[in-house]
């Protein structure tokens, strides 16, 4: 019987797409936020990796190595999402958003705003402090 193998690598002729955001890091991330982070990477089946000063980490092992990155305040991250199968190329997209935005919040010095979905539905609310 012949050995069936444990990793696929893509054919020449396969195409393998890949989710790319990069941006600019406002904080440190620390080794709870790294925890937090490959939390939030489990959730999906996408490959998620962090790129930051010169130096790759895959999200399930940032825990670890999370220090090898120095995100420090200024620092440019760059975060890759690819290979996610339920559904396949939707994911990717929804894993990388979703790590981004984690790793933004939990790397934040003050706070988070991201732009309101939903176009010209979406609308602002205040709440009276009474």
């Amino acid at each position: 019987m012949d050995a069936v193998p444990l990793v696929h690598s893509p054919a020449e002729s396969e195409v393998v797409a890949m989710y790319v955001e990069e941006f600019t890091a406002t904080g440190v991330l620390t080794a709870d936020a790294a925890e937090d982070l490959a939390h939030t990477a489990g959730r999906f089946t996408s490959r998620i990796t962090v790129t930051c000063n010169g130096h790759s980490v895959h999200a399930p092992v940032l825990p670890v190595c999370w220090d090898q990155l120095r995100v420090r305040n200024g620092s440019t991250v760059s975060v890759t999402a690819e290979r996610g199968y339920r559904p396949p190329d939707d994911e990717d997209r929804m894993a990388l958003r979703a790590f981004v935005r984690r790793f933004q919040v939990l790397t934040a010095v003050g706070p988070v705003r991201f732009a309101l979905s939903g176009g010209s539905s979406a609308r602002r609310v205040r709440r009276r402090p009474w």
